[in-house]
Parts: structure tokens; sequence; C-alpha cells
């Protein structure tokens, strides 16, 4: 990747989950009014205090494409512990996207989901990604010492 085409990193720090919330809806907020389309989106509680904040906004994503950083191995869309139930109950039932991609959990091949996957980004450019930070360091689930030549999906 080129000078020219890296994203801007732009650290903010806040005193609390609430204050991080409203920072984070904030630069959603931004985003959308600067005419952000396809909006990469995390699970966890990082942006649950974001997406209480959108919730409560009158930003409109139905004309909005949503892609998921992360799904479970192994569980149904449906299962209270998958992130695509995540999604839904956190904010899709409250601010419904046009289209919305979460990875399928219950594909049996892993590497044609994440051929799938990659694809999907590839038609779809995010705009804006939000992702969220472990205790341990990760951020996306890229924990520390992971090599960032992997593949895109994985």
């Amino acid at each position: 990747m080129s000078e020219s085409t890296k994203a801007k990193m732009n650290v903010i720090v806040v005193k609390d989950r609430l204050e991080g919330g409203q920072q984070g809806y904030q630069v959603f907020k931004e985003a959308y009014e600067n005419g952000a389309k396809v909006y990469g989106l995390a699970t966890g509680s990082t942006p649950v205090t974001t997406y209480d904040a959108i919730i409560k906004s009158d930003l409109d994503f139905s004309q909005m494409t949503s892609i998921n950083l992360d799904e479970y191995v192994g569980l149904e869309p449906t299962h209270p512990q998958s992130y695509h139930y995540f999604m839904q109950t956190h904010l899709f039932d409250q601010k419904p996207f046009a289209q919305s991609y979460v990875p399928n959990g219950m594909n049996a091949d892993a590497a044609d989901e994440m051929a799938r996957y990659d694809q999907i980004i590839a038609d779809n450019p995010i705009d804006l990604q939000i992702l969220g930070l472990g205790q341990n360091g990760h951020i996306g689930f890229n924990e520390p010492g992971t090599d960032p030549a992997m593949a895109r999906t994985r």
C-alpha cells in the first residue's frame, strides 16, 4: 500500500466508555455527513455505546451497507452468542441498513467463506471501519503478534 492510499489513524483518548461512545458517534456522524455509504462494523463491548448513540440519532442507514468484522464458526445466526444476533439486537433492529453482511459461521468450508467475504469487501469498499479493542491489546481480533501479511479475511 502506498503512502497516499494508507488510511489515517486518529487516536482519541477518552475518560470512559460513555465518552468513547459519544466520540465514536461523532466520527460515525462525520463520515455519514461526508458521504460514507459502506460501514465496517465490529461487535463486542467496545462499540455498544457508539451504537446506542446511533440508535438515538436521526441518521438513516436505509440506503447504506454494513460489513461486519467477525462471526464465530459453528454458530447459527439466531444463536444468542453469534455476532449476527449481537448486531441485530444492538443496531440493525433499530437502524436497518439496505444491505448487511456478516460472515457465515455455518459455512463448513472456511477457505470458501474467506474468499466470499474478501469479494464482498472488494465489491463494497469500506468508507469507515469500527474496530474493537481487547484487554490483551488485540484490535478487531488481530491478536498481538499477528502477521499483517496474513490473508485479509481469516
